[in-house]
């Protein structure tokens, strides 16, 4: 299952429950996710993250290369925009993630290599909007964890062709704000 192997169980498990994701090759501080629940906004479907990308479009309204999205997007506003990364952690209300057998299909078949897109893609169709929670922090990774992994091969334009597919699926959601 790849990327998916604790997402899609814990989905099933909990579908009503906060889920809360991390990369489990990084250190987290203490108020790791004290932030991630501050940064939770009940008056609209919020999803709280610590990194996120911002997504670029060209002056034709075309969606950049990943490559060239916004590093660590402005903090503690709002964005339809906002690719959250998991590596910093993501906390997703209830049913934000909501989808169907076809979708969970589509996970493999178009985004094996990144459930980031495939839960960005998710979360959007559902309403989420996604929110920079807590100051921005280096990233402190466990030793010798970041000699070989997916990011290496997610950088040279895998992740731009995973997204391709979910637009080519999809659609592109409504980026507007």
């Amino acid at each position: 299952m790849r990327s998916y192997t604790k997402i899609l169980a814990t989905l099933d498990a909990f579908p009503e429950a906060f889920i809360c994701t991390a990369d489990d090759d990084m250190y987290y501080w203490p108020t790791w996710l004290e932030e991630l629940v501050d940064g939770i906004d009940e008056s609209c479907v919020t999803v709280s993250c610590h990194r996120a990308l911002e997504m670029v479009f060209n002056n034709e309204g075309k969606l950049e290369s990943y490559l060239n999205w916004v590093f660590d997007a402005a903090k503690l506003r709002r964005s339809d925009r906002y690719f959250p990364l998991g590596v910093g952690g993501i906390l997703y209300p209830p049913g934000i993630l909501k989808h169907s057998e076809a979708d969970r299909e589509a996970a493999f078949a178009l985004s094996p290599f990144d459930d980031d897109v495939w839960l960005f893609w998710m979360g959007r169709r559902n309403g989420a909007r996604y929110r920079i929670a807590g100051r921005p922090r280096t990233p402190v990774y466990w030793p010798g964890s970041q000699e070989r992994g997916l990011w290496q091969e997610n950088q040279k334009g895998r992740v731009d062709l995973q997204i391709g597919k979910m637009i080519e699926r999809f659609g592109l959601p409504d980026c507007s704000v």
